[in-house]
């Protein structure tokens, strides 16, 4: 399915972004890209989601085995692993980019220090954090309910 999207997807950022320096106003995701070489999910979109098919999703299939009574932590962890991996411009745009590597650093302590059963006590102090400093990880938090989607659709949930 994937390889569908990429074929899809195939030159979009660089047609997204190829006239930057003509144009006198840029958007946000333009300036990422432009300062940082960040794609976002046009980059996520067109390498076919490589986060989803290498990463999350052979962890949900997993770890939704392993421990097949606590759903909500699998999915919890699972979003720790994304909150690690993913160039998430929500959070860049809420915060820059040092509190960017900065939660990303924290997601991927908690992720490595966790598991499903424990996660929620990891997670509340680093949720409350978040909230003050008005950061939200909206594009792992997307790319987690197109995970969930994905595991319904194999029937893993």
């Amino acid at each position: 399915m994937f390889r569908y999207v990429s074929k899809i997807c195939s030159g979009l950022v660089y047609n997204d972004f190829r006239h930057l320096e003509n144009k006198e106003e840029l958007s946000y995701g333009e300036r990422l890209f432009k300062e940082y070489g960040i794609a976002g999910i046009r980059g996520v979109a067109e390498a076919g989601y490589p986060i989803l098919t290498h990463t999350v999703m052979p962890y949900l299939r997993s770890h939704l085995k392993k421990y097949p009574t606590d759903t909500e932590g699998v999915l919890l962890h699972a979003l720790t692993l994304l909150m690690s991996e993913v160039e998430d411009t929500n959070l860049i745009h809420r915060g820059g980019i040092s509190s960017y590597y900065e939660v990303q650093s924290q997601a991927r302590e908690i992720f490595n220090k966790s598991n499903p059963l424990n996660i929620h006590e990891y997670l509340e102090n680093f949720d409350q954090e978040l909230i003050n400093r008005h950061l939200s990880p909206g594009g792992a938090a997307d790319l987690l309910s197109l995970s969930i989607y994905l595991a319904q659709l194999e029937g893993l949930l």
